[in-house]
């Protein structure tokens, strides 16, 4: 049995703040495997499920996070948990914005629910996943930091360091693999590729900035003998084609269970090519219909740069002139050159084209 605990404050009143970020984790894989409504038990909401055959609980505690350590320490002496099958979800405040860190022990760091924790198990042997909030800014009260709302920008990028955490904390319930690093972007992720060359990169489609299949070209050049894995919830013919013609080595659905996770990462790092059920049953109906493959040159974005597609996906989310020019490294009229460029292009003349384009194209979600 496995235990992961998500670190938060219990209450209307502080839901989406960033001190409740291990809720949201703990959210995301409720939703991921279909809990049921979570009980009360341990002064903590308790679900209960099966992740990889094996029975896994997930706990959020109620005791506010000064005292998560209660809950924690009860449901450790129920299920008579040794503390290598425990994993503990915090926010961290000396982490940039959406940035984790896997460690299997530690001290508290400053995070009072995770010092409550180790002082109440007498113990700081056990896996905590924390997760970047970014800095208390200048004149801030670092409580009412971390009990504030996130910023529309900061929620773009957290909301994938929600999907990555739930992630990670799935890798690393898998027997012979470790997580060695993680990105949140794929700017961020081709510099740790570079210079940890794994194994296996395993990707996603919809990124900030540069996206998931513009990114693999970058990627097998920074790491030559690194595999890529693309996981998305994009399971289209056009996607998957295009992912493949970039260099993927494999693509699976983010849906997908643990196990079939575990095969995908293992099939593309001995050699193999891995295409998930779904995706392959989809080739195969084609084939049966006598469809010929998708056209390449059927997606709208494919007459782009890659650096016009990192200034396209930038103001399909919003951004000015000026954000994109400082996210990018560029100049301004850099950007308003690409700008140009873009809307010839794709005919798209405001930010709400863009964005509708974006979701249609799978760089987005809705």
């Amino acid at each position: 049995m496995k235990l992961v605990v998500g670190l938060g404050n219990p209450g209307q009143k502080y839901k989406g703040t960033r001190h409740n970020i291990g809720f949201d984790v703990i959210a995301m894989l409720a939703q991921r495997y279909n809990v049921n409504r979570p009980k009360g038990k341990f002064n903590a909401e308790v679900a209960e499920t099966t992740i990889a055959g094996e029975k896994t609980v997930l706990l959020s505690p109620l005791t506010f996070m000064n005292l998560s350590g209660q809950s924690v320490r009860a449901a450790v002496d129920f299920y008579k948990l040794d503390l290598s099958d425990l994993i503990l979800v915090c926010d961290d405040l000396a982490l940039d914005n959406g940035r984790l860190r896997l460690r299997p022990s530690g001290s508290g760091g400053g995070q009072k629910g995770l010092a409550d924790t180790i002082q109440r198990l007498g113990s700081d042997g056990f896996a905590r996943l924390r997760i970047g909030i970014g800095r208390t800014p200048e004149n801030w009260d670092a409580a009412d930091y971390v009990l504030g709302q996130f910023t529309k920008d900061e929620r773009l990028v957290m909301d994938q360091a929600i999907v990555r955490a739930a992630f990670k904390s799935l890798l690393e319930r898998i027997p012979h693999f470790k997580v060695v690093g993680d990105a949140g972007d794929a700017r961020g992720g081709i510099d740790i590729v570079q210079k940890l060359r794994p194994d296996v990169v395993v990707l996603d489609i919809t990124m900030p900035g540069l996206s998931g299949i513009d990114a693999v070209g970058p990627l097998k050049k920074a790491s030559p003998q690194s595999r890529v894995l693309m996981a998305s919830q994009h399971e289209g013919m056009k996607f998957v084609q295009q992912a493949l013609q970039a260099g993927a080595d494999g693509y699976l659905s983010k849906d997908s269970e643990p196990e079939e996770l575990a095969l995908a990462i293992e099939s593309v790092r001995r050699g193999d090519s891995y295409l998930s059920p779904k995706v392959a049953n989809g080739i195969m109906a084609r084939a049966v219909r006598g469809e010929a493959p998708v056209p390449s040159e059927s997606s709208a974005l494919s007459a782009l740069t890659p650096r016009e597609r990192e200034v396209f996906q930038l103001l399909a989310l919003g951004k000015a002139n000026k954000e994109v020019a400082a996210l990018l490294g560029l100049s301004l009229g850099t950007v308003k050159k690409h700008r140009e460029n873009l809307q010839r292009k794709l005919d798209c003349h405001s930010a709400a084209e863009l964005a509708r384009l974006a979701i249609r194209e799978g760089l987005l979600n809705v």
